[in-house]
């Protein structure tokens, strides 16, 4: 195999040729149930194949320093580290001037623990063709409203102002952060059929740097490029922040079917001893819990907690939320199941 092909040959009759690696081939390997080949490659990536097929299931790019990583599949999911997906582009047509950056198609190519699920036998697919996404991409521009970016601000709060336009595909969901942290979300097509759009938020600052950070998706949920601005508080904003923590805990059901014996118990024990703790350390001004047990813990209760919390938190301070108590799995997502489940029958 020292070419960029192998082939895996008896005698005379070849069994399986595999082409896909840009330089010499130096090392090959298979699974211990021999479902899987891997090959090592001198242009730095090690690929897996399907040794039924001979089909390329995933590669394995290998990044300087040691300490990055990355997979991909032939039809362009990926996963690894972020500073990885920083080396890498997208080019279209075998041409080297047509590109984009991989988080243009994050929404839909990224796929967590993508090596794990083809490892464990899964074939995972991208949910649509690449090359047919429309990659005409939203432009945005992020200014303060009111002063300029290089002057230290003393007001706690500071409106922000995002410039949408040139873009043919549409712009739909706008979102802010701030030192990366979500802050504000427009959902929906924000261009209502207009040629450009100014949207307003108005967002607390900290002591500091303040780096701002903007963008949106087309109507095929390609992202655009970041708009960013950076804004520096003064000093005077300093302050200690608060710890917030909200424990939960279910032993009561309205069904008594699904009742639980240490939930509540745990859910005490967890904050009263992160509270203890916080305070030996004084990382805060203060620490706060807010308990909801059994009878109190419906989804209504929940929901008013957090959304007081959402009324309170200062971006210096922290929320922990814990829960102890029923939850159940639905495809991808995982919901927590409160006092009101809304569910009489029995426990199967």
């Amino acid at each position: 195999f020292k070419g960029k092909a192998w082939r895996l040959q008896v005698g005379s009759w070849e069994i399986r040729s595999l082409t896909g690696h840009t330089a010499t081939v130096s090392t090959i390997a298979f699974s211990a149930d021999e479902k899987k080949i891997f090959t090592g490659s001198e242009d730095g990536t090690v690929a897996i194949w399907d040794s039924a097929t001979g089909d390329q299931l995933a590669r394995l790019v290998s990044l300087r320093g040691g300490t990055e990583w990355l997979v991909t599949t032939p039809d362009g999911l990926f996963d690894g580290s972020p500073a990885a997906w920083n080396q890498i582009l997208w080019r279209f047509n075998n041409n080297t001037f047509e590109y984009a950056p991989v988080e243009a198609f994050f929404s839909d190519f990224y796929y967590p623990g993508l090596l794990a699920d083809i490892m464990a036998g899964k074939h995972p697919k991208a949910p649509s063709d690449i090359s047919q996404k429309d990659r005409r991409q939203p432009q945005l521009k992020l200014t303060l409203a009111d002063a300029g970016a290089g002057t230290p601000l003393t007001a706690r709060n500071v409106t922000v102002r995002i410039d949408v336009s040139q873009a043919p595909a549409g712009a739909q969901d706008v979102r802010l952060f701030r030192n990366g942290s979500l802050v504000k979300v427009w959902r929906g097509d924000v261009l209502k059929k207009q040629s450009g759009v100014t949207l307003g938020a108005t967002i607390p600052i900290v002591a500091g740097e303040n780096s701002l950070t903007a963008y949106a998706f087309n109507h095929d949920n390609i992202k655009s490029n970041d708009a960013t601005l950076v804004v520096k508080g003064a000093d005077s904003l300093k302050r200690q922040g608060t710890g917030y923590i909200l424990a939960v805990g279910v032993n009561s059901y309205s069904n008594p079917g699904y009742n639980l014996k240490y939930a509540v118990a745990d859910a005490q024990d967890f904050s009263s001893e992160v509270k203890r703790r916080q305070e030996m350390l004084k990382r805060y001004a203060q620490v706060e819990v807010s308990t909801l047990s059994d009878g109190e813990a419906t989804k209504v209760n929940i929901m008013q907690k957090l959304t007081q919390l959402t009324g309170r938190v200062q971006p210096e301070d922290t929320v922990i939320v814990y829960f102890a108590g029923h939850g159940t799995a639905q495809q991808n997502r995982f919901y927590l199941i409160p006092h009101d489940l809304g569910y009489d029958g029995p426990r199967t």
